[in-house]
């Protein structure tokens, strides 16, 4: 396509391209209008970091083999990684520091993990502010260590520290979601003037030439001099 073509094509269909534009940044408002706007709702996380001690070892054991313990330090760390975001402890958590919230619904707020070959045991919760997250996060501590004692699940935890509830949704920037609805548009309206063009263009084309020349460009040209 050379740039001629390109020029007229955009002396002839400017008009679309803006419509097309004009048209995705409403469909985009009335879609914001009903829906609601894109991370309207903010998420917060707290997180409370225990140690885990090991379960203390007989006299008479001292001495034997560490990785022959029944309860060794991966094995602990893992079980209380997942008691921590158990069903029990979220009721107990629940219950006991009355959440206004269900039990299954903290369940899925949770989040626990290790930091690697440590005996440091972190739980997160998320709420969506930075209170809720703070105080569910500190129901659900102390809620793993009631049932862990109650259960009698070897070993021993302690806070370590807690951290103050941070923001951990990335909301999009209103103007990008703008400048990506403006794209669209344009890139549709785009499409659909290239396929005028080219799928009915040639004919277009073809009867101008006629209208301009008088004539019909289709037939034939007779060389002067045959018989």
């Amino acid at each position: 396509m050379d740039v001629a073509r390109i020029l007229a094509m955009g002396r002839r269909w400017w008009w679309l391209l803006i419509l097309g534009s004009l048209f995705s940044i409403a469909a985009y408002g009335v879609t914001t209008r009903l829906r609601g706007a894109p991370n309207a709702t903010p998420t917060y996380s707290a997180t409370t970091t225990l140690f885990a001690t090991l379960p203390a070892l007989p006299e008479p054991a001292l001495t034997a083999d560490a990785a022959k313990r029944p309860w060794e330090l991966d094995r602990l760390m893992a079980t209380y990684a997942q008691m921590a975001k158990s069903r029990t402890v979220a009721e107990r958590a629940v219950r006991d520091a009355n959440l206004a919230t269900s039990a299954d619904d903290l369940v899925a707020r949770i989040d626990t993990g290790t930091y690697g070959y440590t005996q440091l045991l972190r739980i997160t919760v998320s709420a969506i502010t930075p209170a809720d997250a703070e105080r569910s996060v500190a129901a659900v501590a102390a809620a793993f260590g009631e049932v862990r004692a109650e259960h009698g699940v070897p070993g021993d935890t302690a806070v370590f520290e807690t951290l103050r509830a941070v923001r951990t949704d990335r909301p999009t920037p209103e103007l990008v979601n703008i400048a990506i609805v403006v794209a669209a548009g344009l890139m549709a309206s785009l499409a659909v003037v290239l396929a005028f063009e080219y799928g009915g263009g040639a004919a277009s084309d073809e009867r101008r030439t006629e209208r301009e020349t008088g004539g019909d460009v289709r037939a034939p040209s007779v060389k002067e001099g045959t018989a």
